[in-house]
């Protein structure tokens, strides 16, 4: 016997209006000569959840949804669905189903009577009133009172079409890990990736979170998990994109990294994405923008780690920047004594970087960031000062600090009153060829300075082959730097 092309039906649905939607799917499929692979093709579905859906062993709104734009519908198949289960309701709990949509009609406080699924327009409007969906009445909830109290006429949300709002609810226990372990990896590839391949990696993590986002109905403890891994990718994609040099980007991600962590009330997070957006603010030249990034940081940084390496980065160098010398001192000494009353695991590995947390803040790298601060008021004895007990542990353990505290070094030592071309030259020449990939930019920042601050002494051999290393340097960080 010859095999139909077309799927086999499912045994007859037990209720009138599930019977009827599963033909009327049924015969869409034949019409188009679809499998079920198709299906799931064309509604972005696997074959065996497509199948599920179109032989109503399950009804979700997303999946209903997905089937009307598959077959062009305009959301019959999703109102078919809402009928079936309506009945499947009822006949599990014993009562009398609701009519279909626009058949009953109901009264509020003598109002006149409008049908249960239409918004009442206004009397005086031209254009008739618009059918409610189910998303719409979700939206109406909260004026439901307000109207009845007026003695105006609502739409009625029964106890039918609040399970409907459920029904779709997903728990997230399977995806979520997934989320989890995508982040986990642009976070790991940070280190050794260029700004550019990360920011792709970046970007499909993000799709996976807007597709569970727009496809699922999320309970709210794993709806609030989706956030703060979202606020995670927004904040890693806009550092990212601080360390390519590209500033307005930087700042459009971080600006949405800081609204979800302030909508989460997350102080954690709120400080996280104030350090970044501070840091991005004065690499950008505005140092008055970043202190007050900074200050706010600090007003949800009460202790610990984080305000540590807030008082220690943005607030000492944006009062370097702006010639406080006594503010970077003061910031600088309350960082010290915060680092000296953490906990080991407070102070956490010294390989640790900003996008990894800002729960932890070890010395060595407090420490690298406070030099920072006094490089650019070419203090090169402070900067050795608050070396010392460091520095031998950024030799032996940190690749990724070293850099900087060579190039810092070199930059006090090239903007103080005692220039000494072979020591700069020196210095700043290790440095450029210790920078790994992600500090690019942050390198290339500090080298500019560096230069600048040298050019009464561009007639010195050592800084004319200094010049001349930084250029090839820099040629070679394509694509990590722009153009």
């Amino acid at each position: 016997m010859p095999t139909s092309p077309y799927p086999a039906r499912r045994p007859a649905p037990t209720t009138p209006a599930l019977r009827e939607l599963v033909d009327r799917v049924q015969a869409l499929i034949e019409e188009r000569g679809w499998n079920w692979s198709d299906l799931g093709a064309h509604a972005g579905y696997s074959r065996k959840h497509a199948k599920s859906l179109a032989t109503g062993r399950t009804l979700s709104a997303a999946g209903f949804k997905a089937l009307d734009d598959a077959f062009g519908t305009s959301g019959d198949l999703l109102r078919l669905r809402d009928r079936a289960i309506a009945e499947r309701e009822a006949s599990l709990h014993g009562y009398t189903p609701e009519p279909p949509p626009g058949e009953t009609q109901v009264v509020v406080r003598g109002a006149a009577p409008v049908p249960s699924t239409m918004e009442a327009g206004d009397p005086a409007s031209p254009n008739p009133p618009r059918e409610v969906s189910p998303t719409n009445r979700r939206d109406l909830l909260a004026l439901i009172g307000s109207g009845v109290a007026a003695g105006g006429v609502m739409p009625i949300l029964t106890p039918a079409d609040r399970l409907l709002l459920l029904e779709g609810t997903a728990r997230a226990d399977s995806i979520l890990p997934v989320v989890d372990a995508q982040i986990a990896s642009c976070v790991s590839a940070y280190r050794t990736t260029t700004p550019a391949v990360l920011l792709g990696q970046i970007a499909s993590a993000q799709s996976l979170i807007d597709g569970i986002s727009a496809k699922l109905t999320l309970r709210p403890a794993d709806h609030a998990r989706l956030w703060h891994a979202a606020t995670i990718a927004a904040g890693l994609r806009g550092w990212v994109h601080n360390n390519a040099g590209e500033t307005a980007s930087a700042r459009i991600s971080l600006a949405e990294a800081h609204k979800r962590a302030d909508l989460l009330d997350d102080d954690q997070l709120i400080a996280w994405t104030r350090y970044m957006q501070a840091i991005v603010e004065d690499y950008a030249g505005n140092p008055k923008v970043a202190q007050r990034y900074a200050e706010d940081g600090l007003r949800h940084a009460h202790t610990g780690p984080s305000r540590a390496l807030l008082l220690s980065d943005p607030v000492a160098g944006t009062r370097a920047t702006l010639g406080d010398v006594d503010g970077v001192d003061r910031a600088v000494g309350e960082s010290l004594d915060i680092l000296h009353s953490l906990t080991p695991e407070e102070k956490g590995p010294i390989a640790g970087v900003i996008i990894d947390n800002i729960d932890t803040c070890h010395p060595a790298n407090a420490a690298t960031t406070a030099t920072l601060a006094y490089a650019r008021l070419g203090r090169p004895d402070r900067v050795r000062k608050t070396l010392t007990t460091v520095r031998p542990i950024i030799e032996a353990e940190s690749a990724h600090q070293r850099p900087y505290m060579l190039l810092d070094e070199a930059l006090a030592v090239s903007r103080s009153n005692d220039r000494d071309p072979h020591r700069i030259a020196g210095l700043t020449t290790q440095g450029l060829a210790l920078a790994l990939p992600f500090q690019a930019a942050h390198v290339g920042k500090r080298a500019d300075a560096i230069l600048r601050a040298v050019e009464p002494l561009n007639g010195h051999p050592a800084i004319g082959d200094l010049r001349d290393s930084a250029s090839v340097w820099r040629k070679q960080q394509q694509p990590s730097l722009p153009a």
